[in-house]
């Protein structure tokens, strides 16, 4: 298995670098667990070191583990994501965000018709393949499930602005609520699309 086993996605548009101090926080937590030998670089130092696109928006995809790839800029375009099914996720675990996604890939192959999945542990919604999930209530609140499979950075800042809040969600409970956005790193939360929560299969 290569080294560099985690990786970040961070958006980069018009040549800055968004929520660095969430992504590097979160590599912190990552070396801390699995390479407690290493320390944690500034990350805006790091990415400064190379040439990156000053205009557009671009996914910038740097890999990591006990040491750091050199990072990887690609244009982002938003995928039309119009459906889910609901998928049983078992005792997966990606608390980490690995390179190796092999288990989510095998349970996207259960998608059917729809656009993705959205996987469930224990009867408790968690994320989509690549987005956490924010449903809103019929009053209006915007609520996130508080046990996701992997804590995203966009997540962690619309909790940090009082934007959405986060509670469990159970399946049995999703009739509960009137529609969903699905967020990350790429995905600010004025552009993410709003679906009737009808659009989630759940047979």
């Amino acid at each position: 298995m290569t080294a560099l086993q985690f990786f970040e996605s961070i958006c980069l548009k018009d040549g800055v670098f968004e929520r660095l101090s969430l992504h590097e926080a979160r590599i912190k937590r990552t070396l801390a667990a699995h390479f407690p030998a290493s320390s944690t670089p500034k990350l805006a130092a790091l990415l400064h070191e190379n040439d990156f696109p000053l205009k557009g928006r671009f996914k910038c995809r740097l890999s990591y583990g006990p040491g750091f790839e050199r990072p990887v800029f690609v244009p982002y375009h938003k995928k039309s994501i119009r459906s889910l099914r609901i998928v049983e996720a078992g005792n997966l675990d990606y608390s980490f965000k690995r390179t190796n996604r092999n288990a989510i890939e095998t349970l996207m192959l259960q998608r059917g018709n729809c656009d993705d999945i959205l996987m469930i542990k224990n009867g408790f919604l968690t994320d989509t393949s690549y987005c956490n999930i924010v449903l809103k209530t019929k009053k209006g609140k915007w609520v996130t499930p508080s046990a996701p499979l992997l804590a995203g950075t966009q997540r962690e800042h619309l909790l940090n602005q009082g934007i959405i809040i986060s509670s469990p969600i159970s399946l049995i409970n999703l009739s509960e609520f009137v529609s969903f956005k699905l967020i990350n790193a790429m995905i600010d939360w004025d552009e993410a699309d709003e679906l009737p929560v009808e659009t989630i299969d759940i047979t």
